[in-house]
């Protein structure tokens, strides 16, 4: 992926239970999403859907665990 070549992703079955936009600006086409989901949910994965449904480009920035193994981190 890095060298521009496309990867291929094989479906998994992952749970989300909640998705939400926190934040939006809309002058910077920037926003933060609240995502509950399983263990093995690739986030990178969901953003890059999300986006391709809309008909956009999704890059994330950065990623903030918040609870890991039933444990509030």
């Amino acid at each position: 992926a890095r060298e521009g070549k496309e990867v291929e992703r094989r479906p998994r079955t992952v749970t989300v239970y909640s998705l939400e936009l926190t934040s939006f600006d809309e002058s910077a086409q920037s926003g933060t999403l609240d995502i509950y989901c399983s263990n093995g949910t690739y986030i990178r994965t969901i953003i890059d859907d999300l986006a391709r449904s809309l008909g956009a480009v999704g890059v994330m920035t950065g990623l903030v665990r918040q609870e890991a193994c039933g444990y509030r981190l």
